[in-house]
């Protein structure tokens, strides 16, 4: 007597969710530091889709977790730290005053718009999604007349948040380092050094950041 054999159906095991980590091209990821949110060169995901730790250049350090432990901010997986602030770590400053000086930093989300209707005279209001009239801006200098300059001026700031977004993905792509800022010493006995391709928008963020 035979009895009957059935195909067991395969068990498909759903990769755990990791939001300290970003996609990046050609199947690799980034990792994300946990205090300023700057985003690492591309490497290698690992069966977890961790970025394999030894691709994402000098500085970079791992607080290692499982891919499904959730944190206290809801983030997932295993905690990054960017250079630069590991940098401010390594010169004495807690993890508290770190994770203070960065939310102390942070903007109001965008994006931010130009406001007239209820600004008062001589005066254009900045909104953000979560804040009515985040700013006031010149807008009249000549009498009741609007000049271009201050129409200029509340374009400018009204920008502000894509603009610094812009700037901290292209530091983040930067051929020249891979998105670390630092050129790794490829000579024994010397030491690594700034990458001068993106210094000088690293130096706009951070003075946009209040870290200049």
């Amino acid at each position: 007597m035979t009895t009957a054999t059935h195909a067991t159906e395969p068990v498909l095991v759903e990769r755990a969710v990791l939001t300290n980590v970003r996609p990046a091209p050609y199947g690799k990821v980034r990792a994300i530091c946990r205090f300023c949110n700057e985003a690492s060169r591309p490497a290698r995901a690992d069966r977890d889709g961790e970025p394999d730790m030894f691709e994402l250049g000098a500085g970079w350090s791992c607080a290692p977790y499982p891919a499904s432990y959730v944190h206290e901010d809801g983030t997932k997986g295993s905690l990054w730290c960017c250079p630069s602030c590991n940098r401010r770590l390594y010169a004495g400053e807690s993890l508290r005053e770190r994770q203070a000086a960065v939310t102390a930093a942070k903007h109001a989300p965008g994006p931010w718009s130009i406001d007239l209707r209820w600004s008062k005279p001589h005066y254009a209001s900045i909104n953000a999604p979560t804040h009515s009239a985040l700013a006031s801006v010149v807008w009249c200098m000549d009498g009741d007349q609007q000049t271009p300059q201050c129409e200029a001026n509340a374009r400018l700031i009204a920008a502000a948040p894509d603009l610094l977004a812009l700037a901290h993905k292209y530091a983040s792509e930067c051929a020249e380092c891979g998105g670390t800022g630092v050129i790794r010493a490829t000579t024994s006995g010397c030491s690594d050094y700034p990458c001068y391709d993106c210094a000088d928008i690293r130096a706009v963020i951070a003075k946009a950041e209040g870290r200049a």
